[in-house]
């Protein structure tokens, strides 16, 4: 350490990212890759960190499930019976969805119907048809003017995750002209709440039941809804596109392929063969060369690309798309399957349009992140699409994160047999005691006289896997590297110590690349101070501040005179501002570690007044 000679240091030994519960930024999971891989490429950095999120996102699902598994939210989505009553109430609800798509396509509503994305402005209407915005405001304020125009339901403002749907449904009974009722998935951010739809016959007069239903409580909370107006102009949310790959031949055929298949999937779900009739629609538009789209759009799309064969693709995987959106409530650019149109509206308003490709880009680095990204999204959208059309067999189940009945029903019947000798095993099911001349026969009366026993593995098995083949389910939130944290759950309100010394923010290029921690409140990096080897790593929180590695600017520490000098009269350091002219190799490794150059960010003296003295505090006063 004398005369600044650091190189007796060891390098800064950082933990390896894959042994903690949460996900470190990009930029820290590369200085570790470049501290144990040194001669990995860019392209492998990426590759190894989206390995290694999805590592990291399969081990968090136990900690996940564990911690909402008694929750009403989580019981009415994934539980084996208790969601049955949300799953007949949601194919209810396709079904009248689908009486109504069937007679608007047979009048022509979606025939017209077009999804590349224009230079305008545009929204979409009910039907999924794209059309300009009108500025024009004056009709709608008149309509607007109309006190007793409102939308046919409330909105409840929040809705907690201790409450069942049921009750809620019990409450809205009481008012004439109830339907139904559809609730949003929950917000990990707002500490699971909800929001809820609730919705009247069309003759039913909204501000006499919002009378009645507002401020009602269920279980001390109090419900507060909302009314909403009719023809409300939605301009201020942005439409959402899918890449410009999505307008190319290749992938045209591709997302065609997955859609039908995805429909297919979610007709046999509803028993129901309703594509088929899209298809059919879709066809016959195309044999009689009918208008597909606006004419300036055609004419436009036909010197662009020239290919019928396109624009009939284009035209049937439109047609699929109105149909999964309209009946079955699934966006699929989004990748995302709800319970309610009022619940996709929320989320994906418009319907996703594909974008047109504007022209290549010159600066190559943006190309490269650019296809980087759309990568990345083409992935994540198939791997959505593929779990929904293809249930996972046991193995692939498993390596998702998953649990195999099979293996855990074994596990469980190998533990309850007992081996007396080679000819005699018991039965170790509750007080049973029964003997057997073989472990099979041991096996078979299990699974029959204690069914129940095997009936709670599958059912606790099944819940788990219903969470996990779920290609939309929550996980844990997460808090950005750079203190801003994005969830509502205390045990995320983490600060992050950063993986390199004295580098308390290291930001990343992509705001879902920022660090995440554990439900169960995992410290950040903690750096210690190693006597043999000192290497380096930061303190975690909540650290005595006698026990805090002084990485900053100390005293005699092997500082030029000069610069100690100054950084001292800067810092208030121990040396009082003054330069010294010596330097003093520490007598020990302890010395030497009390010398250490200390971040006046990070350590804070404190020296608590009414703390008893070593000797004892004088008390004879009292």
């Amino acid at each position: 350490m004398a005369g600044g000679n650091w190189s007796t240091l060891s390098r800064i030994h950082l933990i390896d990212p894959h042994q903690l519960d949460y996900v470190v930024s990009f930029k820290q999971y590369c200085d570790y890759l470049r501290q144990t891989h040194p001669k990995l490429t860019d392209d492998e950095f990426q590759t190894r960190y989206d390995d290694y999120k999805e590592m990291i996102s399969v081990k968090q699902l136990p900690q996940f499930f564990a911690n909402n598994k008694e929750k009403q939210w989580f019981l009415e989505k994934y539980h084996p019976h208790l969601s049955k009553a949300r799953v007949d109430d949601t194919k209810q609800r396709r079904l009248h969805n689908l009486t109504t798509f069937m007679q608007a396509l047979q009048h022509g509503d979606y025939d017209r119907v077009y999804y590349d994305s224009k230079d305008t402005d545009i929204t979409s209407n009910n039907d999924g048809t794209a059309e300009e915005i009108n500025t024009d405001n004056s009709n709608i304020d008149d309509t607007l003017s109309n006190k007793e125009a409102f939308d046919n339901h409330l909105v409840i403002k929040t809705v907690p995750p201790t409450i069942s749907r049921q009750k809620i449904i019990d409450m809205c009974n009481k008012v004439n002209g109830f339907q139904y009722l559809a609730l949003s998935e929950p917000s990990v951010t707002k500490k699971f709440h909800r929001i809820g739809w609730i919705h009247f016959s069309e003759e039913t007069d909204m501000q006499k039941v919002f009378d009645e239903l507002d401020n009602q409580k269920i279980d001390d909370f109090t419900f507060h809804l909302a009314m909403n107006r009719k023809n409300q102009l939605t301009s201020g949310r942005s439409r959402r596109t899918a890449p410009d790959i999505t307008n190319t031949p290749e992938r045209l055929s591709v997302d065609l392929d997955q859609a039908t298949q995805l429909a297919k999937a979610m007709d046999t779900e509803l028993e129901k063969d309703g594509l088929q009739d899209v298809i059919n629609r879709a066809r016959s538009i195309i044999n009689t060369n009918s208008d597909t789209v606006d004419n300036k759009d055609h004419s436009d799309l036909s010197m662009d690309e020239g290919s019928d064969h396109l624009l009939a693709t284009k035209k049937e995987l439109d047609m699929i798309l109105v149909y999964l959106r309209h009946v079955h409530m699934y966006c699929y650019y989004c990748g995302l399957e709800c319970d309610s149109i009022e619940e996709l509206n929320r989320k994906c308003l418009n319907p996703h349009h594909r974008k047109v490709s504007s022209g290549g880009v010159s600066d190559q680095k943006q190309m490269a992140k650019n296809e980087r990204l759309t990568q990345q999204w083409i992935k994540s959208l198939d791997q959505r699409i593929r779990m929904k059309v293809h249930p996972l067999n046991d193995e692939d189940l498993v390596k998702a994160g998953g649990r195999s009945l099979k293996s855990e029903t074994d596990a469980y019947l190998s533990e309850h047999i007992q081996k007396e000798h080679d000819a005699k095993f018991k039965c170790k099911v509750g007080d049973c005691a029964k003997a057997f001349k073989g472990v099979e026969f041991v096996e078979k009366h299990i699974i029959s006289k204690h069914g129940d026993e095997i009936q709670r593995i599958k059912d606790d098995v099944m819940y788990y896997n219903n969470y996990v083949c779920d290609p939309n389910h929550l996980v844990m939130a997460t808090s950005n590297i750079n203190g801003n944290n994005n969830s509502g759950n205390s045990n995320h309100n983490i600060m992050n110590g950063g993986g390199t010394m004295g580098n308390a923010n290291t930001g990343s290029d992509n705001n879902s690349n920022s660090s995440a921690h554990s439900a169960a409140g995992a410290p950040p990096y903690v750096l210690t101070l190693s006597p043999n080897g000192l290497s380096l790593q930061a303190a975690s929180l909540g650290t005595p501040w006698d026990k805090i590695p002084r990485i900053g600017f100390g005293g005699n520490v092997g500082w030029p005179a000069s610069m100690a000098g100054r950084l001292g009269a800067r810092m208030g350091s121990g040396s009082g501002g003054k330069s010294s002219s010596s330097h003093q190799v520490p007598a020990s490794t302890s010395e030497m570690m009390l010398d250490m150059p200390q971040d006046p960010r990070q350590v804070k003296s404190y020296i608590d007044l009414d703390a008893p003295t070593d000797d004892g505090a004088n008390i004879s006063f009292y």
